[in-house]
This record gives C-alpha cells, structure tokens and sequence, in this order.
C-alpha cells in the first residue's frame, strides 16, 4: 500500500530570519516559503543578487520616511484653510465668504445667516418668528 499522505516541512524560524536579513540587505522583498524546500529556493535567488552598500540603504530609507512625513493627503483641510472651530468653523477665504452682511430675503432685515435653498445660496434670518414679525409689521406700515 502506498502512503497518499504528503510530508512537507515547514521552514525554520532561523531560515526565515536569513532571508529577511538578506532580503533587507539586497533591498528586495521576498514570498514568506510555505515549505523548507521553498525556503532554500528562496535563499539561493536571494544570495544571487548583489549586495547594496548600507549607506545607499541607510540614504534610501531616511528619505523615503522623510517623504511619507512630509506629504498628507492632498485632499485633507489644511489648518489655514479655515477660520473657527467646531459647528462655526468655515473656509477662510471662500469666494461667498464677503463679510459684509447681506439682506434676509424675506424680511429685508440685515443678516449675515447663509443657507443653501436648492443648491443656491440665500440669506435668511436665523430667528423665524422675529422674520415673520417683521415681514407683518412692514405689510401693517404700507
């Protein structure tokens, strides 16, 4: 009778330490063996390939951290972009952004409230009774 069962050895944790010190000094990567035969297929392509000098590796590394510090998202908000914070933070220099106040456009009140109506922007009073009211008393004084 023949043995179907298939033995396979899993590599040592001491070959998997050298072909990552090898991996790191010849500056490639390498598959992790799911075998210990894999594993010295693996240690002989790596040993193959020249070393790198460890001040290329040293220059090549200290930059590549010094570019993922330095670069953010492109999209994130920088913190001169916006002007308060939390609820009434707002973009500094926005194209609506005028300052000046503008006249609700219910009462003719001066208001600096923005909404957005339907994707336009539109000027109304925050306080709707005290809009309402004026609206009333300016119809009354006609």
């Amino acid at each position: 009778m023949t043995n179907t069962k298939h033995i396979t050895k899993k590599p040592s944790r001491a070959l998997l330490r050298v072909l990552s010190e090898l991996a790191e000094e010849r500056g490639v990567s390498f598959a992790y063996p799911a075998t210990a035969a894999a594993g010295r297929d693996e240690f002989e392509r790596l040993k193959a390939i020249p070393r790198e000098p460890k001040g290329f590796r040293r220059d090549d590394s200290t930059a590549a951290e010094a570019s993922l510090a330095g670069s953010g998202d492109a999209a994130s908000v920088g913190a001169s972009e916006i002007v308060g914070y939390g609820s009434s933070a707002r973009w500094r220099n926005s194209v609506e952004d005028d300052r000046d106040p503008d006249r609700c456009e219910r009462c003719g009140y001066e208001t600096t409230d923005r909404c957005r109506i339907g994707g336009r922007l539109s000027y109304r009073c925050a306080d709707f009774t005290s809009c309402l009211n004026r609206r009333r008393s300016a119809r009354r004084g006609r």
